[in-house]
């Protein structure tokens, strides 16, 4: 008879993993949220993506209060996504969460979203960014039903840190270790995750609760950057994540191209069309001396077009408008003076 190992017996059920690089002020405030977790049966893993810093005092701070805690140090800047399998990888528990280390989360975090993933049975469970929007549960399984789900926006976000994951799923990233090695992803490395992920297909349940506040405006962040390094690596990144999913089945085609444009857009919207003109020319002489970049260069082209489209659309209705007002007003007025002429 076969016996289970010491560590499968005392695996936690769930491995919660957060990459860290220059951790500022903000992470303490991470870490606390973590430490007030009403869920218990829960393992913490760093992953130190800075050669330079030292996490041991943050261990050291709150190693009393959170039931498990350890650190997985990368011998270089590897980067979030990297990263983020390397936590897999370390990872003891059935499920696997994720947390930004500027995010803070809420005290039933783990626990909402571990009694919901027992409960529906799904491969994956996700909350929503914004609980004003939407409050009614999906339930969506299989390739074809994820893409659409993400294109029609019945999945709420692509942020894998809304979301609990059975680590089998996950697993699906290392087949692409090699090649992610090679060619840095960065800026859309949750939107990889997602659609790798979701290409292999699995169930998945959204509940209408918000569990995590996101630090969206830390000070120099990456994602409003509009430096000419910080862009020509997005760019690249793109480029890169193009290649990477030129194998797509070809009835996915179409879904996939159209998710990608619609992730460049939002790159587009937050860091491109804000940076001066002179680097964002550079960005693209230099995007269209790589592999792919001529496409990752249309595709923002056509971002532009299409949002100066709607740009216009948005001001003509607004003239509209107001000539509608006028024109009420106007009547009004003469509608006014009649009456004291009678």
């Amino acid at each position: 008879m076969h016996e289970e190992s010491e560590d499968v017996r005392n695996a936690p059920a769930i491995s919660l993993i957060i990459t860290v690089y220059k951790a500022g002020p903000f992470f303490a405030g991470c870490l606390e949220s973590v430490a007030r977790q009403s869920f218990r049966d829960f393992e913490l893993i760093l992953i130190d993506d800075y050669p330079e810093q030292d996490l041991e005092h943050f261990i050291a701070a709150f190693s009393d209060r959170i039931p498990c805690i350890r650190c997985v140090k990368n011998d270089r800047n590897e980067g979030t996504l990297l990263s983020r399998i390397a936590g897999v990888e370390a990872a003891h528990g059935e499920f696997v969460a994720f947390l930004d280390y500027d995010d803070t989360c809420e005290d039933r975090f783990l626990a909402a979203l571990h009694a919901t993933a027992l409960k529906s049975g799904a491969d994956v469970v996700g909350s929503v960014i914004n609980n004003g929007k939407r409050r009614d549960t999906v339930f969506i399984e299989g390739t074809d039903g994820l893409l659409e789900g993400f294109l029609n926006d019945r999945i709420d976000n692509w942020n894998v840190w809304t979301r609990l994951f059975r680590r089998e799923v996950l697993e699906t990233l290392y087949d692409y270790k090699p090649f992610l090695s090679e060619h840095r992803i960065t800026a859309p490395e949750d939107f990889v995750i997602n659609i790798l992920c979701a290409l292999r297909g699995y169930s998945y349940h959204q509940m209408p609760d918000m569990l995590v506040s996101h630090g969206f405006d830390v000070p120099n962040s990456a994602t409003n950057s509009v430096s000419l390094d910080s862009l020509t690596g997005k760019m690249a990144s793109y480029a890169h994540m193009i290649r990477l999913l030129q194998g797509v089945e070809a009835r996915h085609r179409a879904a996939v191209d159209a998710l990608v444009l619609r992730s460049l857009d939002y790159t587009y919207e937050t860091s491109l069309m804000h940076a001066d003109p002179d680097v964002l020319r550079e960005v693209v002489d230099r995007t269209l001396r790589i592999e792919k970049g001529s496409e990752v260069v249309a595709s923002v082209l056509l971002c532009s077009i299409e949002r100066n489209r709607r740009l216009s659309g948005k001001r003509a209705a607004m003239r509209r408008k107001v000539t509608l007002l006028r024109k009420i007003t106007g009547l009004h007025y003469i509608s006014a003076a009649k009456k004291r002429l009678r």
